[in-house]
């Protein structure tokens, strides 16, 4: 919606209204304390007004809506999300309270780590049990998820004693948040970019089924992404070898780093949905093992991703 004065709400928390001030607009989040029985009922401008106002406890002159809409805190999770042919993502896996903003993201998470085990299961390359994983880590990751947005829904309560009861909590952490040890952690924890899946066989590196950082390429050029491969992506410092995964050439392409560029490890297997698949020794039979466990049997072929940088650039 658009304020008759801009600068009349800042950015952040004010009397109970949430605002987020954007490019001609701003988006104002309240709680209503007298909701409809039916909660399908449409936000009336004049709802939305009497409702700010009273949170704010003064006149918020609001000159124009462009979008009003209500929610809930409810939060599911479907108990599985693959049955036989039937898979479930996004919203039809989970809903939750929007804190933390991370619907969208969390529904993306689950579109590309499925969508990669999918097709390798389609063209017949697909291990055993891949298309299970993704149950078992989306579902876990959902789990963290829910948690994560009911804790910020009760957080953000500010009636009456159930308020009192929860300032403590509030206090600590705003610590946490402010603290350099513990303040990047719980932003990964808040908006769901610390999810960690399983990597076995990998060295214990900190990288093990996270995410992988940018790392900087050898020479010129940029390092083939698995979103635009469409394939895994074997990260090598520039001074390993790494034929040990030519046979999965066909599905995972090899990009040489800058030497040093991978500290304590000298290769990382990224998954197509950028997640370290394993993190150790290019010559250790270990990579084998992954390659084979997370992109099926090796195949005839010879290392179609040997150039150095080699693959889309992003």
């Amino acid at each position: 919606m658009v304020l008759a004065d801009p600068g009349a709400l800042p950015f952040g928390v004010t009397g109970g209204v949430f605002a987020v001030p954007r490019p001609g607009y701003v988006r104002l989040i309240t709680a209503d304390p007298r909701p409809p029985a039916d909660r399908d009922e449409p936000v009336t401008p004049a709802g939305f007004r009497r409702v700010v106002d009273a949170a704010l406890g003064r006149h918020l002159e609001i000159a124009e809506f462009r979008w009003l809409t209500r929610f809930g805190d409810g939060a599911r999770l479907a108990e599985r999300l693959r049955h036989g042919r039937i898979l479930l993502a996004g919203d039809a896996a989970h809903v939750h309270p929007p804190a933390g903003a991370v619907g969208v993201s969390a529904a993306v998470d689950d579109a590309v780590n499925l969508g990669w085990k999918l097709a390798l299961t389609v063209h017949g390359q697909a291990p055993d049990g891949l298309l299970e994983t993704y149950h078992t880590e989306r579902h876990a990751a959902g789990t963290a998820l829910l948690r994560a947005t009911r804790a910020q829904a009760a957080l953000a309560a500010r009636e009456g004693r159930e308020d009192e009861d929860l300032a403590p909590v509030r206090e600590l952490l705003a610590h946490l948040a402010t603290s350099e040890d513990t303040a990047g952690p719980l932003a990964e924890t808040v908006t769901a970019v610390g999810t960690r899946y399983p990597a076995p066989g990998s060295s214990g590196h900190p990288w093990d089924g996270r995410m992988v950082p940018d790392v900087p390429p050898a020479g010129e050029g940029l390092l083939p992404l698995p979103a635009r491969t469409g394939g895994g992506v074997l990260l090598v410092d520039g001074e390993e070898e790494p034929a040990a995964a030519a046979p999965w050439a066909d599905r995972v392409a090899v990009a040489r780093t800058r030497p040093g560029a991978l500290p304590g490890i000298g290769a990382v297997l990224v998954r197509p949905d950028g997640h370290a698949a394993w993190t150790g020794t290019p010559g250790d039979g270990a990579l084998r093992e992954a390659l084979a466990r997370w992109f099926g049997p090796p195949g005839p072929g010879e290392f179609s991703g040997a150039r150095p940088n080699a693959g889309a650039a992003g």
